[in-house]
């Protein structure tokens, strides 16, 4: 397993750390919290370091992964500045880290067999013009004609909550923003950094495919992501 995975399972630990507003949120309080949910999910029991949740918090505010999250630190303790706020609720901006996280999945996929990773699969493969590992594509189709055909597939499916207007508006403004961000080298650098750690073994024909830096045409919600993920994690507790 890449160990880019611990790093979204400390992610998605820090992020309902910082939601509850009725907990302190030091950096010991979350190297416990992360320490506990490797340990759980990943059966890896180490301490997880100060150094390490402090990268995770650089990562997380900044525009690498999509996340921007407000994050303030006072009093000894980090906090969400907005209270709704929650990295489930941003999306994966570009082709490139999209392309990343297919093969995150990919790799991941042979721990469980859900339907959320293989119709998460076939979206992500049909948005970057990738063609899915053949048992992929049979499982995912028996998959469709055993629930009647009845999964959204439209372009809102990975965009939960929103309309049609507010998610073509969310579109525009991910574009947009994406296109910006590129502008910013030293953000970049990192971003193809934490890309090349995410090579994957099982499909390296993949991970060698040329995919041009350009902005996806829908945004996919990194909720589904963690889902897909904590299912194959949970398979393997």
């Amino acid at each position: 397993m890449p160990t880019n995975l611990n790093a979204l399972i400390r992610y998605k630990t820090i992020d309902r750390c910082l939601r509850n507003r009725s907990v302190k949120c030091s950096i010991q309080r979350l190297r416990e919290e992360c320490s506990e949910a490797l340990g759980e999910k990943r059966g890896v029991y180490k301490t997880v370091s100060e150094r390490t949740i402090r990268d995770d918090i650089r990562v997380m505010r900044s525009d690498i992964l999509g996340f921007n999250a407000p994050i303030a630190f006072e009093d000894g303790c980090y906090f969400y500045t907005e209270k709704d706020y929650s990295i489930f609720k941003t999306y994966i901006k570009g082709r490139e880290l999209l392309h990343s996280v297919f093969q995150l999945l990919l790799e991941q996929r042979d721990s469980i067999s859900k339907p959320v990773m293989n119709e998460l699969l076939f979206h992500i493969a049909k948005e970057l013009d990738i063609v899915l590992p053949p048992d992929i594509y049979t499982e995912y189709l028996a998959e469709r004609k055993e629930s009647g055909g009845k999964r959204d597939t439209s372009d809102n499916a990975f965009m939960p909550g929103l309309d049609a207007e507010t998610a073509q508006a969310e579109r525009k403004r991910s574009s947009q923003q994406t296109k910006s961000n590129r502008l910013q080298s030293g953000a970049f650098d990192e971003a193809t950094d934490f890309l090349d750690s995410m090579q994957t073994t099982q499909h390296p024909d993949v991970y060698e495919m040329e995919v041009e830096p350009q902005v996806v045409d829908r945004s996919f919600s990194w909720r589904f992501v963690f889902d897909a993920i904590s299912a194959a994690t949970d398979a393997n507790a």
